[in-house]
């Protein structure tokens, strides 16, 4: 008898302990009322800032360790504040509903920069701007935070998951429909007939133990049935929706692809054809480039907008329009503009363009460069040659331009002495700007179904 008390306790609670995960199961994410500010059948425009690398101006003094830093990276971060404000100055003159930033909002997650960026996406809102934000791999948890004085380089305060989610509680998670309790991704509504699917793509847990910040990006599982979720209440709700995210979705490269394009990529763009999310906004790659895939019998479209602090300096604008679709173009920050209108005297801003490119060549192009100058058998004249030519292509690949949009460079003879030489990743790199599906990323067009 006790033996038989005892098998039917445990079985009791087995069941009751079914009943209550399934029930957690279904109960797991809270979703609040949908609030829209765009009515349903109402066009609408946004901005799209990719990795912004954004560094406060307190955290550094242009000296002797900040030129130092900057000789060792690839993206104006110095001029980073310059680059927001003109951007901020647009955004005032062409009042876009919304603004997304997709990730690596900071130059190395330092919270001094967090919250002077913070104060700015402040300064859009009040203007009528609606601010949406995610985190990059640079943003949380990152043990290389620094700031920058005389001839020293001195460790500057990071911020944690919950701290982000608290310095931008006003761009997307205070007014989130739900929120993923084991990410920073949340759910936004901007439109009754458009939503927000803002994802939480990067790995920073253990980059304090590891000392490093991990480059990589995944979406987990628990976040995956909290997607699940919310493509059900959309579906309940009539309303579409778009994913923004820091990494790629699909590969945006070839030859380099590892710990930009999501490491489950194949099975979160699966996810994305079950759930009818055609369109995801990412960054991350500092390329302009589009990409569209097939994934069973649904077309999914990899928009990433370049990176802001890198050459041609440029953002994303959508106009959605109801019914036929999402056009999107980017736009070149106009620093010349911006400097002659707040009278600055700064040589380097006003001539910006030719300060980008500089820049660019001599920091982008370093690796190529380096490349280049390793091969045996050619001359000062024909190395300089070589290289002019591929840092022109460099330029006009990470602008968004291919194919025959880089006829006149093919037509060089730096370009055929390059294709002359012994096989090397230089010949494969420019090979594979020649041979893309779209030959200008800059305008595109993604209907509505």
């Amino acid at each position: 008898m006790k033996k038989f008390f005892a098998v039917l306790v445990i079985a009791i609670a087995g069941i009751v302990l079914v009943i209550f995960y399934a029930h957690k199961s279904i109960t797991a994410f809270h979703f609040s009322s949908v609030r829209a500010e765009i009515a349903s059948g109402q066009d609408f425009d946004f901005f799209i800032v990719s990795d912004p690398h954004f560094l406060s101006d307190d955290l550094h003094d242009h000296k002797e360790a900040f030129q130092r830093f900057l000789s060792f990276g690839d993206k104006l971060v110095h001029y980073s504040d310059e680059l927001m404000n003109a951007v901020i100055s647009d955004i005032l003159r062409e009042k876009p509903d919304f603004l997304l930033v997709t990730g690596d909002l900071t130059c190395n997650g330092e919270m001094d920069s967090h919250k002077k960026l913070a104060e700015k996406f402040r300064q859009i809102e009040e203007a009528g701007t609606s601010v949406f934000v995610i985190p990059g791999n640079h943003d949380v948890l990152n043990p290389m935070a620094r700031q920058f004085f005389e001839n020293t380089i001195w460790e500057a305060d990071y911020i944690t998951k919950d701290m982000f989610a608290d310095i931008y509680a006003d761009f997307g998670y205070q007014d989130a429909v739900s929120r993923d309790h084991s990410s920073l991704s949340y759910l936004a509504s901007p439109s009754d007939d458009v939503w927000l699917l803002m994802l939480d793509s990067a790995i920073y847990h253990n980059n304090i133990k590891k000392n490093h910040s991990e480059d990589g990006g995944i979406i987990r599982g628990t976040t995956i049935e909290w997607i699940e979720q919310c493509a059900g209440l959309a579906k309940e709700k009539n309303a579409k929706m778009i994913a923004v995210m820091h990494h790629s979705l699909l590969h945006h490269s070839e030859l380099i692809n590892q710990d930009y394009t999501l490491q489950n990529s194949a099975e979160i763009s699966a996810l994305f054809s079950q759930c009818d999310i055609p369109l995801v906004f990412t960054g991350h790659v500092h390329l302009q480039d589009i990409r569209k895939a097939s994934v069973n019998g649904k077309a999914i479209h990899d928009i990433a907008t370049s990176c802001l602090s890198v050459y041609p300096n440029q953002y994303g604008i959508v106009n959605y329009n109801a019914g036929k679709g999402y056009y999107y173009k980017t736009n070149k920050v106009n620093m010349k503009q911006y400097a002659e209108e707040h009278n600055s005297k700064d040589e380097a801003l006003l001539s910006f363009e030719k300060t980008s490119i500089n820049f660019f060549v001599n920091h982008c192009c370093k690796s190529q460069n380096q490349c280049l100058s390793e091969m045996e058998g050619l001359t000062e004249e024909e190395m300089a040659k070589v290289k002019d030519t591929v840092s022109k292509m460099n330029m006009r690949y990470f602008a968004g331009f291919r194919n025959e949009k880089m006829d006149d460079l093919v037509d060089t003879e730096g370009y055929r002495i390059l294709e002359g030489l012994p096989s090397c990743f230089i010949q494969d790199y420019v090979r594979n700007m020649l041979r893309d599906e779209i030959s200008d990323h800059n305008t595109y067009f993604i209907p509505e179904k």
